[in-house]
């Protein structure tokens, strides 16, 4: 009797470690494979809930970890899709620009006005994680405009929309802080629907 990897006993193969068959010709593809947190799977570790690595011996950083929305996560902290942010992207983006803040800013032609008041708030629909409400711009305060926030949560525009009765507004740059603590912006401000630029202004409002 041929035993491969083995020594015959009394008319049977005794196999060596690793090996099996009648005629100690079939290896285990798990011998010599430890898991340590696992077991072995024809040559490959499979992994308890909380492990990772080749011998599942490395944590891994994801375990228990929830990223919301759409989010996933990467070495232990959540990339969130767009429109949340947050340790488990559970907060929108507009969330974090809610309250009230005083603006000071320069306008050409009308100057530079004293400091007024802004309130901000989310927009109380959806998409609401990415649009936002500003009342009381061009020291206006019953008038409310709508910002879009850009993908990267940080900048915003104001599309050319109807401002009051008699004017449009229209932003196309503005940021704001990690926190929304700060908030700035540049303005258009148009006679109407016409191209006629009754005011250019910019400044920087800070919540209080």
């Amino acid at each position: 009797m041929s035993c491969s990897h083995g020594t015959c006993i009394e008319g049977a193969c005794q196999c060596e470690p690793g090996y099996s068959g009648s005629n100690c010709d079939v290896l285990d593809p798990c011998f010599g494979v430890d898991c340590v947190n696992g077991q072995c799977q024809n040559g490959n570790c499979d992994c308890d809930p909380g492990w990772m690595g080749a011998n599942c011996d490395v944590p891994d950083p994801c375990f228990n970890l929830s990223c919301q929305n759409g989010g996933y996560c990467v070495n232990g902290i959540c990339h969130c899709a767009f429109g949340w942010e947050g340790t488990n992207c559970t907060v929108p983006v507009s969330a974090k620009c809610h309250g009230n803040y005083s603006m000071v800013e320069n306008c050409t032609p009308s100057g530079q006005p004293v400091p007024y008041n802004i309130y901000v708030a989310p927009y109380n629909q959806s998409p609401s994680m990415v649009l936002f409400d500003l009342t009381g711009l061009w020291e206006a305060p019953s008038v409310t405009i709508r910002a879009v926030i850009g993908a990267n949560g940080r900048t915003f525009t104001i599309q050319r929309q109807a401002f009051g009765n008699w004017h449009e507004i229209e932003s196309l740059g503005g940021t704001i802080s990690a926190l929304g603590d700060t908030i700035s912006l540049s303005y258009s401000m148009y006679s109407g629907t016409t191209s006629n630029l009754v005011d250019y202004c910019s400044g920087t409002m800070v919540r209080f």
